[in-house]
């Protein structure tokens, strides 16, 4: 609304567009930050489709520059944002931190947007891969632009688009990449592919451009280059996609059945409010947070209060101090995977010695690695570790809990999630 305003306060000179666009924006911003993105399209609006001088264009941009520091100015006196997450990046709070970041996430949203991959499977790449996704992101959006290029020589609109595309995904890139992100800059999106369809399917202008090369095989390249990724843009967005929009709906009622499915482990009886359950491992955190909320919306008595000690897939290994201290050792040590950085930053390091006070017990750092991440932790109890008030609980495989038994003083056991992942989906439908 804030864009069409703006549109037809400029077009046809509506002069209740003047303040209704603003307005409008206003509006967006007290919805969430993404309403950040709309900036993105009054600036490159200003840019390449008004045609007065620069002062006039600064002029015009004036209230909205404003606005944008106001609320900067707003987000930062009220303390709002994220701190400490290597997940969500505060880029008021944390500027170096969200432009090194940025450099990576930018990509991965252009080529899950234009490309075909979604960029949620960023999270679940291990390392290497990650990187070669990367690569494969870069080469992608390089070859697009060569193929956005004779249009952007001579289609303002077109350049108009796409530097809207880029600059609503900026502050999108202080988050995880996630196609729920895209749906703004999505509307930039598809008028760019039209663009691109009208472009190459006309084709006069790819001829004349392919021209250019200078010699025979020069054409016979950059003709079966752009062809194979016309191809590849075809199957991405006309086939693929419809077909995967149904599975990508379902992508709610499928973590829904996850958390119904690790939830069915936990007690239900009315003592379970009495108990603190401690999980031993996880492999997914964030599902975690979502018991308790599921428990309350469906009146299920929950427990007092749940503890993870390890999210992930890692081995782990408890070995049995005392009888009330447990040593527990990761030797790949803690946040390890990106899926792991929701609640701590890798820029927050810890040290040997640094401790942490709960009600239930002290936890403390034995160890650290070269990151600055525990790989030792010891937990000193008030009571006992096998006290009734408490219900251990850990993950073996795939998301099914079941109870850990406390090794003796001087034993130890070992710890490892086994994901197999045709059995777990084989579960989301029984």
């Amino acid at each position: 609304m804030a864009l069409i305003a703006f549109d037809r306060f400029y077009r046809d000179r509506w002069l209740k567009g003047q303040w209704l666009a603003p307005f409008y924006l206003i509006l967006s911003l007290m919805a969430g930050e993404a309403g950040l993105a709309f900036f993105a399209f009054i600036f490159s609006y200003v840019l390449f489709i008004h045609r007065g001088g620069v002062w006039n264009k600064m002029t015009l941009l004036i209230p909205y520059t404003l606005l944008f520091f106001s609320w900067a100015a707003l987000y930062w006196i009220n303390d709002l944002g994220t701190q400490g997450s290597g997940m969500y990046i505060n880029p008021i709070g944390e500027p170096l931190s969200f432009l090194f970041l940025m450099i990576q996430r930018l990509p991965i949203l252009l080529f899950g947007l234009f490309g075909f991959l979604a960029s949620d499977l960023w999270l679940l790449y291990p390392p290497g891969i990650d990187t070669l996704v990367l690569s494969i992101a870069l080469i992608f959006l390089l070859a697009f632009f060569i193929l956005l290029s004779p249009g952007l020589k001579r289609n303002r609109l077109l350049r108009f688009w796409l530097l809207a595309t880029v600059l609503a995904l900026l502050p999108l890139s202080a988050t995880f990449p996630s196609d729920r992100n895209l749906i703004i800059p999505g509307i930039a999106g598809m008028a760019i592919l039209a663009h691109l369809i009208r472009l190459h399917v006309r084709r006069f202008q790819y001829r004349k451009w392919v021209g250019r090369a200078g010699t025979t095989s020069g054409k016979k390249i950059r003709r079966f280059s752009t062809n194979l990724l016309l191809i590849v843009l075809f199957i991405s967005h006309l086939i693929a996609a419809p077909i995967q929009r149904p599975i990508r709906a379902n992508t709610f009622r499928t973590m829904m059945r996850f958390i119904e499915r690790s939830d069915s482990f936990i007690p239900s009886t009315p003592e379970i409010k009495r108990k603190t359950v401690i999980l031993l491992n996880y492999p997914f955190d964030l599902l975690i947070l979502y018991l308790p909320i599921f428990r309350s919306f469906y009146g299920i008595p929950g427990p007092e209060k749940i503890l993870l000690l390890k999210s992930g897939i890692d081995e782990i290994l408890v070995n049995r101090i005392s009888k009330n201290t447990l040593r527990i050792r990761v030797p790949g040590g803690y946040l390890s995977h990106r899926m792991d950085l929701l609640f701590r930053s890798p820029d927050e390091r810890m040290e040997v010695g640094d401790r942490i006070q709960l009600k239930e017990m002290a936890i403390k750092v034995v160890e650290v690695n070269s990151r600055g991440m525990p790989m030792e932790l010891e937990l000193v109890f008030s009571g006992s570790p096998e006290d009734s008030d408490f219900l251990w609980l850990c993950c073996r495989k795939n998301l099914d809990l079941s109870p850990f038994s406390i090794p003796a003083v001087g034993k130890n056991v070992r710890i490892k999630t086994e994901i197999d992942l045709p059995a777990g989906f084989r579960h989301l439908f029984q």
